[in-house]
């Protein structure tokens, strides 16, 4: 009788309190349920919970691009309209407490960091993604993608292709020797971050599903913990290979050039940029390994796994690869020479595929913000201290990209009329301030691998046999295959 009654009181005091959080004039989402709200769509794996995410987009634009949802007892203002979005976005620079359970991964990285240290992390690095730096990365870029060829040719004999792997074997090795400048070639290491990072992801998504798991205390009980640890464990040590061994090499770099220090100064790695630190203030063991586990898995899990989909992709329109092809031949020629500087703006029709990718199928469909003031929108006014959700699932699929949202027509991008008026109506790479800091970095890379790629085969593939899941990114559920065919 006794539990019954506090059952009552709970579910009197949820309902009181559901009541004053919902005082709001923006609409809700549909499939609200009493109490819990939306909670329940938070239930089941990662393809339920894409999904969930897919149908709160697709709401919020059908009621004019703003909307609420409520998850747990928290509402969330949920932003779709380009206009609002791009002010949320540079209003509410505040991360969601959710990004606060990578901590004990990323810490106060640029994925997880807000306020001053963003600020100073983002200053630091900015000199490594210069156009300079941009076109030293081309030779690495080049030569990992000839690997990349060489694999492919090897795997080619057996059947179609797993290219989800063979894409993380490649940008992992290309972020390594760009960003740090070393050379990893233990396949054990790469597999293992590799595998590392895709279950932590896991992790970091399930316990925000769980509302119990929210509570630090909980969390800490649970099974799912201990196996964050031991996850976490196995990155840090990897990390850790990887910052002693960047120090080795400038140790015995200052060693063998004493002058060295004027010359390299505008030409210095990330990994330089780090362990230097910024305005002679050093940064910390943990800042560092904070950065580079942040680096790595930015530039090299995302940038595979963009990759994966734009190759299944056009295994799947034969159309439009064979368009890429005709660009290729046309901007670099028949040779198999090195994909160089010039030859990277004029490939206008393959950006336009990868842009396309990225708006159909964005890395991160939605991001999570706190607003610290009171942000006035079109038509709303969302309160300090407030939960928002930047949908941009939602807001690359929204009205204003016409009646044919939903298409895969990289031709959009060359058409006059074809792409809104409104730059922001695109987040390929987030939106506003806080956007990706390696933007040109990955479309280089992209695009030379493709290049390499299509004048060495043409691929098949169906990508409509591929189902999508939100592990804290939009990956593929499962395992990505195309067949090569050889054009020579």
């Amino acid at each position: 009788m006794f539990i019954l009654i506090v059952l009552v009181v709970v579910c009197v005091v949820l309902l009181f309190y559901s009541i004053k959080k919902s005082n709001s004039s923006v609409p809700l989402c549909d499939n609200y349920l009493p109490v819990i709200g939306h909670t329940h769509m938070l239930i089941g794996d990662g393809k339920k919970l894409l999904r969930s995410v897919k149908y709160i987009c697709g709401e919020t634009n059908k009621k004019g691009g703003v909307a609420r949802c409520k998850l747990g007892l928290d509402y969330y203002y949920v932003i779709t309209d380009p206009e609002d979005n791009l002010t949320v976005a540079n209003g509410a620079l505040q991360k969601h407490f959710f990004y606060q359970f990578a901590s004990n991964w990323l810490g106060d990285g640029l994925v997880t960091s807000s306020g001053e240290t963003w600020k100073r992390h983002r200053k630091l690095l900015n000199p490594a993604f210069s156009q300079q730096m941009l076109n030293i990365y081309t030779v690495v870029f080049n030569r990992e993608s000839r690997n990349l060829i060489s694999a492919i040719e090897i795997q080619m004999k057996s059947g179609p292709v797993l290219i989800s792997a063979a894409f993380k074997e490649m940008a992992l090795k290309a972020l390594l020797s760009t960003a740090f400048g070393i050379e990893v070639e233990e396949c054990d290491f790469n597999q293992k971050y590799m595998h590392a990072v895709d279950e932590v992801m896991a992790v970091l998504t399930r316990r925000f599903q769980n509302i119990l798991l929210h509570n630090s205390f909980v969390y800490k009980l649970s099974a799912l913990k201990k196996k964050e640890d031991e996850l976490i464990e196995t990155i840090t040590t990897m990390s850790n290979k990887v910052i002693n061994s960047k120090r080795r090499a400038l140790k015995n770099k200052q060693e063998s050039h004493e002058n060295g220090c004027a010359s390299e100064k505008k030409t210095q790695s990330m990994s330089d940029l780090l362990l230097k630190g910024l305005d002679d203030e050093a940064f910390t063991d943990k800042e560092i390994r904070n950065e580079v586990d942040t680096l790595i898995f930015t530039g090299s899990d995302t940038s595979s796994q963009i990759m994966t989909v734009v190759v299944m992709l056009l295994g799947s329109y034969p159309e439009i690869q064979d368009k890429v092809y005709q660009e290729i031949k046309s901007v670099c020629g028949d040779s198999d020479a090195d994909v160089d500087k010039l030859q990277h703006p004029r490939l206008v029709y393959t950006e336009a595929v990868l842009k396309e990718t990225l708006r159909l199928y964005p890395i991160t469909p939605v991001v999570l913000r706190k607003t610290e003031n009171e942000i006035k929108l079109k038509s709303y006014t969302i309160p300090a201290n407030s939960n928002c959700m930047l949908g941009i699932y939602g807001l690359n699929r929204h009205p204003v990209w016409g009646p044919d949202a939903h298409t895969f027509r990289p031709e959009r991008w060359l058409e006059l009329g074809g792409v809104p008026d409104d730059p922001n109506a695109f987040a390929g790479f987030s939106v506003g301030k806080r956007n990706c800091i390696g933007k040109t970095y990955a479309l280089i890379s992209m695009k030379t691998t493709l290049v390499h790629l299509l004048r060495r085969y043409k691929v098949t593939a169906d990508i409509s046999k591929i189902e999508f899941k939100l592990d804290a990114l939009m990956v593929p559920s499962d395992n990505c295959y195309a067949k090569f065919e050889s054009r020579k």
